[in-house]
């Protein structure tokens, strides 16, 4: 269940005054550029360079080994034109759609061919959504496009509330009428736009919303681009592209109707004399050890998946491990497998490299689903270092050992990407292949874990850690640590994930939980350091006396808003003369201040607004088995200063 993406998500008709905002998921620290115009850095704060072909990520992804895929870029190239204007590359996982994608960019860019480009990838923040997809490829265009910058400018500064609009309107107001004031030679200029990975873009509503602003991008009449397309085969990605709008002007490119064998064969080649130059047992290997033999077999076990051929490459090259003895575990545990599903080798070399030597299998299953669940998280969290994405916070969070996880991965590189320092990436499997594997019992084995295993381990870890950091108030300075931030904001959302409407029943921790605790902890982390103590104080002691003052209060028609974890307005009858109307007055009055909810600390200058949606929920409401009316929560807090 995803956090709501801001504070004041789906509010309306409420005023803001002499406050200080940032992002919520980033901070943009942007000065003024001469060469550029205003309008365009606020054109940059929307878009998400990463998602390009020139962007940092893409310099250190895969690429087609020069000589190889040559067929299908021909065909995508070849195919495309004013007649199909789009092309969509469909193919299975690990069949080498990014490479391609890349490589098709690179010589669209090379010949002057190339408008923009969008890699879309659920392991890379902010690149799983649609959001940023209308501002990043107009951001390209003024690159690309003679004449479009200037004519953007205007129109940023005739409508500087575009980015709060729709895609639709962002796509009419950033790229249509700009394109629509040009005189361009389509001849001359350049019309490709490639877009990867449209099914890792994780709502499929936007996948069928962006294969329509595809659409429009094709067929507009002041200036049709041409649109290559890769994903998987996914239904409502296949529906769309067979249906009355795109069908009849794309091209489609199935791979696996090409054989890639003497693609990986070439491959396979290149990383083994790399793995014999690099490796630290290179004295040992001998050149004749990658027979014609060993070749072919792992060249038909791959059946053109090059993922399967560039996790055998890994695994082999690891620094740790003996080359020659890897390769004769992977002919091994690859020889006659007897299964014939189309994933059926690639599976037996991850179970063969995810069950190693001296790891407790129990262990492993519980970090790698661990891992599994961050990657499917709100990338908010992950951006703004909310989440425990590094195998020392791991460690802290799960409550191990120091050292546990990186001890337990330390021979999984082949498969799992471990950041060195806190570079702002975070811990991530390679390829999204071994997140099916995990979700699939059948193919995962022992390793397989179900999800609501996963949300209510870690649910008792969050309110371990806000248990325990209210266990030692008073004792020492407030800690501020990552996984604390993670617990206060997530701790909801993993107790809706566990009881979905259910009684909560079978684990003490969470039965016995105050869940007043998170909202305190939220809360004082908006305070200065040398003030988070006090305010904690503060806000228990005003919480016990409202408690008090709602026990006058009937309540009914509780709700939980699934889409967030957050709790909904609770409505609720006035039984005495100080019923819910007066309680809540009296504690923003107590709490907050009696101006608006607005206080202006003395000497700083600034004044501080507080969005407060107090919620009563009853045990009833709650489905939990307790019978004190105590869970009183914040429905969202802003920034303030008590």
């Amino acid at each position: 269940m995803a956090a709501p993406s801001s504070i004041f998500h789906q509010a309306s008709q409420f005023q803001v005054h002499h406050s200080q905002f940032n992002n919520a998921r980033t901070i943009y620290n942007i000065s003024r550029n001469d060469n550029e115009p205003l309008p365009i850095l606020r054109l940059l704060r929307h878009c998400t360079i990463e998602a390009t072909h020139e962007s940092s990520t893409a310099t250190y992804a895969p690429k087609c080994k020069p000589g190889t895929r040559l067929q299908v870029i021909g065909d995508i190239q070849s195919t495309i034109s004013d007649v199909k204007p789009l092309v969509w590359v469909s193919g299975p996982a690990g069949g080498g759609k990014t490479c391609i994608q890349r490589e098709v960019a690179r010589r669209a860019q090379e010949y002057g061919d190339l408008a923009a480009s969008f890699f879309f990838s659920t392991r890379v923040p902010k690149l799983d959504n649609e959001t940023s997809f209308v501002a990043t490829i107009a951001y390209q265009l003024t690159k690309t496009l003679p004449g479009y910058k200037e004519v953007l400018v205007q129109a940023l500064s005739d409508h500087p509330g575009v980015f709060e609009e729709s895609l639709d309107v962002q796509l009419d107001v950033l790229i249509l009428r700009p394109l629509s004031q040009l005189e361009i030679d389509l001849r001359r200029s350049p019309r490709l736009i490639t877009i990867d990975g449209l099914d890792e873009c994780r709502d499929a509503k936007e996948q069928r919303h962006l294969l329509h602003v595809l659409h429009t991008l094709a067929t507009n009449p002041y200036y049709q681009f041409r649109i290559a397309v890769s994903s998987r085969p996914e239904y409502d990605i296949r529906t769309v592209f067979s249906g009355e709008l795109l069908g009849p002007i794309t091209a489609v490119i199935r791979l696996e109707k090409y054989d890639g064998s003497n693609d990986i064969r070439i491959y396979l080649i290149d990383e083994f004399a790399r793995i014999r130059e690099e490796h630290p047992c290179r004295a040992s290997i001998p050149e004749s050890w990658l027979t014609e033999e060993v070749l072919e077999i792992l060249v038909k076990k791959a059946s053109s998946q090059f993922i399967f051929a560039s996790t055998v490459v890994k695994y082999i090259g690891n620094p740790r491990r003996n080359p020659i003895k890897s390769l004769k575990l992977v002919l091994e545990c690859t020889k006659d497998t007897g299964d014939s599903h189309p994933f059926a080798d690639l599976d037996t070399l991850y179970r063969l490299i995810l069950h190693p030597q001296s790891v407790s299998v129990d262990l492993l299953r519980r970090l790698l689903h661990f891992i599994l669940e961050l990657s499917g998280m709100q990338e908010g969290a992950l951006v703004d270092g909310h989440a425990p994405g590094y195998p020392s916070l791991i460690d802290e969070f799960l409550g191990l050992d120091p050292g546990t996880t990186e001890l337990t991965f330390c021979d999984l590189h082949s498969v799992i990407s471990i950041p060195i320092s806190y570079s702002g990436r975070y811990i991530s499997f390679h390829h999204k292949s071994m997140e099916d594997f995990l979700r699939s019992q059948e193919r995962a084995g022992d390793l397989y874990q179900p999800d609501e295993t996963t949300h209510l381990d870690i649910a008792e870890r969050c309110v371990h850690h806000l248990q325990e950091w209210y266990s030692s108030l008073g004792k020492g300075p407030f800690r501020h640590t990552v996984n604390l931030s993670f617990s206060a904001r997530y701790w909801a959302t993993y107790m809706m994930k566990i009881t979905n409407g259910r009684p909560l029943v079978g684990s003490v921790p969470l039965l016995h939980f105050n869940p007043t605790i998170p909202i305190v902890v939220q809360a004082s982390f908006l305070a200065t350091p040398s003030d988070r103590m006090s305010r904690a104080e503060r806000l228990f002691a005003s919480f016990k006396v409202l408690r008090e003052g709602i026990h006058r209060t009937t309540l009914f028609g509780f709700s939980v808003k699934a889409a967030t974890g957050a709790y909904r307005y609770a409505r609720a009858s006035k039984t005495s003369a100080t019923g819910r109307t007066g309680w809540f007055a009296w504690f923003r009055r107590r709490t907050f201040g009696a101006s608006c909810l607005t206080k202006r600390p003395s000497g700083s200058g600034r004044s501080y607004k507080t969005n407060v949606l107090v919620t009563v929920a009853g045990s009833e409401g709650y489905s939990w088995e307790r019978s004190s009316l105590d869970a009183i929560l914040f429905s969202s807090l802003a920034k303030s200063q008590i």
